[in-house]
Order: structure tokens, then sequence, then C-alpha cells
């Protein structure tokens, strides 16, 4: 089973982390308005008069990304993903990469045996999507729309926890 459960963003338990709206950024965001911007990338965002429902990349093209820096590394386990609330938008495949540095500039793809893992996300704007990673300890998670309907548009989470992963090592003594 996975270690963390627990959504940071959306409804963080009170021992988490607590992700607050700049800790969100993306490559870019629909004509640079922040109404399209990724504080609105929340699971269940709605729109109102000053949002819309989701973040949605400026272009509808390979190399769009958001991502969540947790500001301290966490064991990461899962993400969640939503499509965009309002318009039928919805991402459907996508890659992620984690942050291997504690600086968020170094970052590598999630990959199973050489091959970057492709994750299945939705089919509609509404329903939850969890996909679940073997658990990696990193600050940031950057994820990678590859494939997408109506447009590049998505909410969604990262089930993560403080708590280390448990790992077995040895040491000797001389």
């Amino acid at each position: 089973p996975p270690e963390c459960e627990a959504y940071v963003w959306y409804a963080p338990s009170t021992d988490q982390v607590v992700i607050h709206d700049p800790q969100v950024s993306a490559k870019s965001y629909h004509s640079n308005n922040p109404a399209h911007g990724p504080q609105n990338a929340k699971l269940f965002t709605t729109k109102t008069a000053t949002q819309y429902g989701g973040w949605s990349a400026d272009s509808n093209s390979l190399g769009q990304w958001i991502q969540m820096d947790f500001g301290q590394p966490l064991t990461v386990s899962g993400i969640v993903t939503q499509g965009r609330e309002d318009v039928k938008q919805w991402v459907t495949k996508y890659h992620v990469q984690v942050a291997v540095d504690e600086n968020c500039v170094v970052f590598e793809y999630l990959e199973d045996q050489g091959s970057t893992l492709e994750f299945e996300a939705n089919i509609d704007q509404n329903s939850l999507v969890e996909n679940w990673v073997d658990n990696v300890v990193t600050r940031c998670v950057r994820i990678w729309p590859t494939s997408w309907r109506g447009g590049i548009s998505m909410r969604f989470d990262i089930m993560a926890c403080v708590e280390p992963v448990t790992t077995t090592s040895t040491s000797s003594s001389s």
C-alpha cells in the first residue's frame, strides 16, 4: 500500500505540510491571464467572477508543465487529477518529473526499467483519477501533459507526507 495518502494542497491533514497557492507554478497560462493561472489548479476549484475552473496552459502543445514546490523534501506516493470544471477540457495522459536537488533546478522523469512512465489521467471534467508511484523523496513535482481533450487544462494534487521512507542501510565500523 502507498505510504502517504494525504492530499497536500486541497485538504491537508493537520500533521501535513500545507501548500499555499504561490508554491504552484506553471510554464504558462492562457493569455497570461491570472484567472487561468496555476493557483486555480487546486482540486474542486470552480469558476467564479475572478477565476476559471482550473489551470489552462497558454499553448495546447507538448512542453507545457505545472509544478508544486513543497518547500522541503516530502515522501510522494501519488498524483491525483481532475479536468477543468467550467469547460470540457482535461489532460488524458502525462509524465511526471521530480527534483533531484534541493533547489528544484535538476529534474528527472519517473521511469520504469529505463522508460519514462506515462500516467493515465482524466476522461471527463470532474472525476478524480489517482495514480500511485513508488515512494520518492523530493521537494518538487512537475507534471507534463502528453495528451489532452479540448485543451491542456487541469486541477491536481500530490499525495505526500513528511515521514521519511523506511530504508534498509548497512554500516560498518573499523
